[in-house]
């Protein structure tokens, strides 16, 4: 039998691995996303972060994290790694670090809000849209990376992406914010979304 993890104590060590800083921001603020794999999260939240100058924390790099304390595979003891996911977002909201959340938040959307207003923050949720037949590529193109060598760990294959998007299409939609289509330029679209934290008072 599988001896339990010690939540606390690998939450612990994974908060000290942290490199960031309180941001320059006017207000304390988080960003997350609703999206399918392969519907483009961590380029979204890479280009955002860019612009803005915020912290991302991922829920891959959690993932990369307990596989090398021993809890292997692509779900390592899902219910730690959904524990050191909200426990780093509150932690970040505690160290006044404005961030982007690179996980798909569809079942947590509401906890995600829930947990920037206690940290005295606001949230915004954006959905990502991208076509079907574009995902599919995405994720067939990653698995040949995989297969020649390619550091992309990404793990997703069609029929993981058939399950979740089962479950996504089933589920209930939370109120968005701001939606990116990913099949289409992003500049122009992280823009106006831009100008709306401008407006909104939370970036300078």
């Amino acid at each position: 039998m599988a001896a339990v993890p010690d939540n606390e104590a690998l939450l612990q060590e994974y908060l000290k691995q942290l490199a960031c800083t309180p941001h320059n921001t006017k207000q304390l603020f988080a960003v997350g996303m609703v999206g399918l794999v392969g519907s483009g999260k961590s380029t979204v939240a890479t280009e955002l972060a860019r612009r803005c100058n915020l912290f991302i924390t991922r829920n891959d790099a959690i993932r990369r994290f307990l596989n090398a304390k021993g809890l292997a595979g692509d779900h390592p003891a899902q219910q730690t790694l959904e524990y050191i996911a909200e426990s780093t977002g509150k932690w970040l909201y505690a160290h006044k670090v404005s961030h982007v959340i690179d996980a798909d938040l569809l079942k947590f959307s509401e906890l995600a809000r829930q947990n920037a207003v206690a940290g005295q923050a606001r949230f915004y949720l954006i959905k990502l849209e991208c076509p079907d037949t574009i995902i599919r590529e995405r994720i067939l193109l990653r698995a040949k990376q995989v297969q020649q060598g390619s550091d992309n760990d990404s793990r997703a294959d069609i029929s993981e992406y058939e399950r979740r998007k089962a479950i996504f299409e089933a589920s209930v939609q939370p109120e968005y914010d701001f939606v990116v289509r990913t099949d289409q330029p992003l500049d122009a679209q992280l823009d106006i979304f831009c100008v709306r934290l401008k407006n909104d008072g939370v970036i300078r």
